[in-house]
């Protein structure tokens, strides 16, 4: 089951960077040792938008 849970992992990382580079974001990633991970999904605003 554990390898199963991080391919689908893995694949939902791939999945979400692929959204952001085709809207011109990024997928960020920042993991502290023993206290887990955070991963940011950043978009440029619309322009026009304040």
């Amino acid at each position: 089951m554990g390898n199963l849970l991080s391919n689908a992992l893995t694949l939902g990382l791939v999945i979400a960077s692929a959204i952001a580079q085709g809207h011109g974001g990024r997928l960020e990633l920042e993991t502290t040792t023993g206290h887990g991970s955070v991963f940011r999904l950043v978009l440029p605003a619309e322009s026009g938008t304040p």
